[in-house]
């Protein structure tokens, strides 16, 4: 009995400490300044993640010379190494050379691991795992709204982080749009009476959490993907009375707490309401937005001077010493980057990658395709070719199909 408990307990906790350090390697894997304390942070998340990875095979005896050996995986490397040969291409006529070497050390360090690692979970994917991935994601969004209210982190135009008390609200705006969803997929699919009761409690702070990010980019994302996932649902019969009531008062209660006890943010405040001033395209004279706008304008220039080959990865950091750009270092704008820096042989593989992606999730899951589909609109606005880690891990779902995707206790179940 106490040898069993203790199996049991050694189980969930080596699989919390996995979850929980993929979900820290994604997010520490899309820090875009590379310097070096950010490669230093690379390097150990992913280190540790894969310290634990070499564990858990070797704890479970996973077959891992057959998983390498397999096509799936043989196809997963071969498109990584393509994608960084053509990154390390580029850089031999690159107009800024170091800055592109940067981007691609960052890229080998920590994006590539972190898909590699998505991969591994996948295969070896368990109903355990997937509990206490939702468990986990669901209670560090709660516990980190909760933070921000006490420590205030977020400068909204300081992009720098500098100590434990100032985050970076990119890339917690990422995370807690992406656990937003998570926990919508799984309230709207789970039958259990109880989470179906208790979930609009945390997915009404989650809701506060979106807010407080005032990441723009990801607050328009839920708002339009929401009622398509809702409609979807409905359409394939999963919601019920109960379960959109629950959202109901879940929006309800987010929405009074932001107006009637949240402490005023005239920064915060005045981020979301400067979007209703586009039809001068100046949105009240916004600096991050007339900064992208900038961007997007000099992407234009380089494409048509530059339109075959581009200039190079990291090419558009200092471009004709442009102030901006000496700051900002991308086109905040994944098809632009890929324009700018790759030229036509970039914009053709990008397109190539996308295809691979999307053509893969719809194979899986309605729910992975919007994923990733939000995915795809975080990276028009924000981070650059290699820290576009959330978007990029969808290249694990390429061959593997909805039966790879299922854990192996179902998979057990349908051949008994």
């Amino acid at each position: 009995m106490i040898l069993s408990i203790k199996r049991f307990t050694e189980n969930y906790l080596r699989e919390f400490l996995l979850i929980n350090l993929f979900v820290a390697s994604i997010s520490i894997s899309s820090i875009t300044n590379y310097s070096l304390r950010s490669f230093i942070l690379k390097i150990a998340a992913s280190g540790i993640l894969w310290f634990m990875i070499i564990i858990e095979i070797k704890k479970l005896k996973f077959n891992y010379k057959s998983f390498i050996k397999s096509k799936y995986f043989k196809r997963l490397l071969t498109i990584l190494i393509v994608f960084s040969l053509l990154l390390l291409t580029t850089l031999s006529y690159s107009f800024n050379p170091l800055f592109g070497t940067k981007k691609l050390l960052g890229f080998i360090i920590s994006t590539i691991p972190t898909i590699i690692a998505f991969s591994y979970l996948l295969k070896t994917n368990n109903e355990t795992r997937f509990k206490i991935f939702v468990i986990s994601i669901t209670v560090v969004a709660v516990f980190s709204v909760f933070v921000i209210l006490i420590l205030q982190p977020f400068s909204y135009h300081d992009m720098n982080i500098k100590n434990i008390t100032s985050w970076s609200h990119v890339i917690y705006g990422r995370f807690i749009g992406t656990a937003y969803l998570i926990i919508l997929f799984f309230y709207l699919n789970t039958k259990s009476k109880t989470l179906i009761t208790y979930i609009p409690l945390a997915f009404a702070v989650i809701i506060i959490g979106v807010y407080l990010s005032g990441l723009r980019a990801m607050i328009l994302g839920v708002s339009i993907i929401t009622p398509i996932i809702l409609l979807i649902s409905f359409l394939q019969k999963k919601v019920n009375i109960k379960k959109i009531a629950g959202l109901i008062v879940a929006i309800i209660v987010a929405v009074t707490v932001i107006i009637t006890i949240i402490p005023g943010n005239e920064i915060l405040t005045g981020r979301l309401e400067n979007l209703k001033y586009f039809e001068d395209l100046q949105f009240n004279s916004d600096s991050p937005i007339l900064t992208r706008y900038h961007f997007y304008k000099v992407s234009i220039e380089i494409i048509k001077e530059y339109p075959f080959f581009g200039v190079g990865f990291g090419g558009f950091r200092n471009y004709k010493n442009d102030v901006a750009t000496q700051t900002r270092k991308y086109p905040h704008n994944l098809f632009l980057e890929f324009a700018v820096e790759l030229g036509i042989p970039g914009i053709l593989f990008c397109t190539f990658l996308l295809y691979l992606i999307f053509s893969s999730a719809k194979k899986v899951s309605v729910e992975v395709f919007i994923f990733f589909l939000f995915a795809l609109w975080l990276a028009m606005f924000s981070k650059d070719i290699p820290t576009q880690s959330l978007l990029w891990i969808g290249l694990a779902f390429v061959g593997m199909g909805r039966e790879g995707f299922r854990t192996r206790e179902t998979r057990l179940r349908k051949e008994e």
